[in-house]
Parts: C-alpha cells; structure tokens; sequence
C-alpha cells in the first residue's frame, strides 16, 4: 500500500519532495522517504535550487499546448499538496507572493506549472467581476490563454463574466 500511495501522489504532483509527499499524506517524513526507495525507477530525482525532488517521468505530458493556464480556488490540490511550493513558484521566486504568507490563501494563476498571480470572483448584478493580481510579466500568448480560461470560467458558470486586469 506504500507503494502504491507513493506511486500514485508523485504521478500527479511531481515534482515534489518527500517532505512535501510526507505532508500531504500524514506519513512520517522516514515513511515517505522508504515509499520512494520502494518505487525505484519509476521516479527520478531531480534537482530545483540545490534541492532534490523526485517526479514520475511517465507523467510528463509532451501533447500540452503551451501556455497553458489554470485558474485553481484556493486550497486546489496542484497547490496544497505541497508543503514547499517553490518548485511551483519558480518564476516569482517566493510562492509567499501568492499567498502573503497566510493559510488562508487566495486563488491562484498557474501558467504551465508555474504560479504567476492570484485571482477572485466577485458576482455582480449583471456579471461576476474577475480582478487578476498578476505578479510577475506576460507573454502575449500567456495574457490570451489567461483570457480564454476567464472565458472558459464563464461558459463554466453559464453567466457572463468581466475580466479586470
């Protein structure tokens, strides 16, 4: 059952630590640590600013369409299943950016696996109100994906939704 635990959350939370794996399923960090030994070479160590992480390989997706944009609610399991979230914080340097250092967090922006910003939803009388805090710069082509996936948002509601920047 280790193994299949261990297995099963780096598949879909890669990369991540055995802290982190250790975290979010209430293992002992020596636990998690023997669920990894235990896998072998269906994980791969890799190294993020000096840091070992393991991940699946076989999990990698090369048919994802870059960039490719999620607008995750707080406590979203890509976002919480981490104890240290700066493997997906890579590109603001601090996911305290996202999060001001406080549980209780906001939603998050997520351009291929990287946190870039904070949003929130606001329904109003004749639309809900989508204000982005965006943190760090866009592409063009990440500021259109962010806008298809407000639209997505809105087909997701069935209600017209306004996008402020």
């Amino acid at each position: 059952s280790l193994l299949e635990l261990t297995t099963r959350y780096f598949a879909t939370r890669s990369p991540a630590t055995p802290n982190d794996f250790a975290w979010w399923s209430g293992l002992a960090v020596a636990d998690a640590k023997k669920g990894i030994q235990m896998a072998g070479p269906r994980l791969e160590p890799t190294l993020i600013d000096g840091r070992t992480y393991w991940l699946d390989p076989s999990a990698r997706s090369a048919t994802a369409k870059s960039p490719l944009v999620h607008l995750l609610p707080n406590y979203d399991e890509y976002f919480i299943g981490f104890k240290d979230r700066s493997a997906i914080a890579q590109r603001l340097q601090s996911a305290t950016l996202t999060t001001g250092g406080d549980a209780l967090i906001a939603h998050v922006i997520v351009i291929d696996g990287q946190l870039v910003g904070g949003w929130k939803a606001t329904p109003g009388k004749k639309a809900t109100v989508v204000t982005l805090n965006v943190l760090t710069r866009l592409t063009r082509a990440e500021a259109r994906a962010i806008t298809s996936a407000v639209t997505a948002y809105s087909t997701f509601l069935d209600a017209p939704v306004e996008l402020h920047w």
